[in-house]
């Protein structure tokens, strides 16, 4: 994962080098790297009945991955997957890495122009869907359901951002009558870097 993240990171500057003109209308490529502070809870359905387990919170590692298009130098629309990646102990006693992530498409609204650049505020939120798996374990369901973010930023430098967010998902999955739901909401704050 860490080599994944040093080659994004230099892509990202290769691509601002040769192939971005430092205004935000156009093509957008971005990253993300912070914490996520988290809390969930799983339902069991079986049609006729159902039951909740307690609140489970902790704190985790955050990531984003951001593509899109700008059609002006303030509005950004644009594809996101926002992970956040906790550890728990399954049924087995077993430490397992389980990833809660929002995909979809969104919106940024930047309150300066980027033509006349100064430290800003932006405001963004996506709408798309939401997963719940683990990744590293074989043979492991993908539970996938509805999900949104919302937050606010500050473009402190040029292409350089913190932003706190929030995240919504309820991913599920069937297995054998049975309805599995996981309600998870997450607060992020995150270093992005956006090349533009």
């Amino acid at each position: 994962m860490k080599k994944l993240f040093l080659f994004s990171i230099l892509l990202l500057i290769g691509t601002q080098l040769f192939a971005f003109d430092g205004e935000r209308k156009g093509f957008i490529l971005g990253l993300g790297l912070g914490g996520s502070g988290y809390s969930f809870t799983q339902t069991i359905d079986n049609g006729y009945s159902s039951s909740t387990t307690d609140p489970e919170s902790d704190f985790g590692l955050a990531t984003d991955f951001t593509i899109g298009f700008a059609p002006n130098n303030q509005l950004e629309l644009f594809y996101s997957s926002k992970v956040t990646w906790l550890e728990m102990v399954n049924i087995y006693n077993e430490e397992v890495t389980i990833t809660s992530g929002i995909a979809g498409f969104g919106i940024s609204y930047h309150f300066v122009d980027s033509r006349t650049w100064s430290p800003n505020l932006f405001v963004n939120g996506s709408v798309g869907f939401s997963t719940w798996t683990a990744p590293f374990e074989s043979g492991s369901d993908i539970w996938i359901g509805t999900g949104f973010t919302c937050g606010i930023g500050f473009e402190f430098i040029k292409h350089c951002s913190l932003l706190a967010s929030i995240k919504y998902g309820s991913p599920e999955t069937t297995v054998l009558g049975l309805t599995e739901t996981t309600d998870t909401i997450a607060a992020d704050i995150l270093f992005n870097v956006l090349a533009y």
